[in-house]
């Protein structure tokens, strides 16, 4: 058989092959067993070109730095106060000048707020940092002059293997040293979990929604109420407020002195509620915001009605130690109540705790 012959009988096996482009050797023996296996569906055979398409695309660059990386901590783009560094001598004195056209009633609660706030910007820092790095000082910030300059390996070495470590070193150090549960139980805690790398969690943000926090805040707060034993303490509250005196000494106006043995429980270094107001701003205030501050809860008292933002609160979702993330009954619910609403209930419990704790037996 010649080979124009041969070449025929194989056109007749595959009769594309003589119009086809040459191909290799090894790319013929791979259709010829594809021709020999059963055929896929044409799902499955479009994706197998789809593989084979992007297998042949040109890959991304990679993009990797080389040389000195100075770890950088993200900070999220929210001002915060500065209280270390801030005026209180000089805030006090302007809230005690403009104190006086406010009128101390209930309605008024925001332009009180409004003015708290306004006075805070001007005497107290107020920012964020774009850039933070641990352990940064003005050595630190030299040798990162010089390096730029001279491009040594030297400076390098000082700046990372003495100047930072040295300094984080110092500060865990000192850290550790100052741990006193009775100054403050929290940064203690805070100390001891960073010593245990089991608490040492992912970045990752759970996929829970907000709604379905709320979801489980209303669920979990529909207690289920006898109706009759609800009839009875309804019909023994309205006897009890027909037979109560009108002005009785628990219902007397609020002193400066009881705003300000009150003050003294407040805790410093806590979160604000909604109305954005930390107790650092009550604490330093002057004599006459004192001042107006009791004629204020006693405005509260006498009409019975609370601001709005009394009633209103902030919740956050904390994760309970070794839950998952993804599960809603996993985190503690924590309301951040307003500081002014405290400071009243502060007020109400020290004119009733001493007969409380004669009525109830212990």
């Amino acid at each position: 058989m010649s080979g124009v012959d041969r070449q025929d009988q194989m056109a007749s096996y595959y009769p594309c092959e003589r119009n086809a482009k040459k191909i290799s050797l090894y790319d013929y023996r791979i259709s010829v067993i594809e021709s020999l296996l059963p055929q896929k569906d044409n799902k499955t055979q479009k994706n197998s070109e789809a593989k084979k398409t992007e297998a042949h695309l040109p890959k991304k660059p990679v993009l990797i730095q080389i040389g000195i990386q100075i770890p950088l901590v993200k900070t999220l783009p929210k001002p915060r106060w500065n209280f270390r560094k801030a005026n209180w001598t000089a805030f006090s004195k302007s809230l005690n000048d403009n104190i006086r056209w406010i009128d101390p009633i209930v309605n008024n609660y925001e332009r009180f707020i409004g003015m708290v706030k306004g006075t805070a910007k001007r005497y107290i820092p107020h920012g964020f940092s774009h850039k933070y790095i641990p352990c940064w000082n003005e050595e630190s910030d030299r040798l990162y002059t010089e390096y730029q300059r001279n491009d040594q390996a030297e400076t390098a070495d000082k700046l990372l293997g003495y100047s930072l470590a040295k300094g984080r070193k110092d500060h865990w150090t000192e850290t550790v040293e100052h741990i006193d549960f009775k100054h403050s139980s929290r940064e203690a805690w805070n100390v001891l979990r960073r010593l245990d790398p089991s608490q040492n969690r992912g970045d990752g943000e759970p996929e829970i929604k907000p709604n379905a926090f709320a979801n489980r805040l209303i669920e979990t707060s529909r207690a289920k109420i006898d109706k009759d034993i609800f009839r009875k303490l309804t019909m023994d509250l309205k006897v009890k407020k027909t037979h109560a005196v009108e002005k009785s000494k628990w219902a007397e106006k609020f002193t400066p002195e009881e705003v300000q043995l009150a003050l003294k429980r407040v805790k410093l270094r806590k979160a604000a509620g909604l109305d954005e107001i930390y107790p650092e701003f009550i604490k330093y205030s002057g004599p006459k915001t004192i001042k107006w501050l009791s004629l204020f809860f006693s405005d509260v008292l006498h009409t019975g009605k609370l601001p709005k933002l009394f009633k209103q609160t902030k919740i956050l979702a904390v994760l309970k130690p070794g839950k998952p993330k993804n599960d809603v009954s996993s985190y503690r619910p924590i309301s951040l109540l307003s500081v002014c609403y405290k400071l009243l209930e502060r007020l109400i419990y020290n004119r009733i705790v001493s007969t409380i704790d004669d009525t109830i037996p212990l």
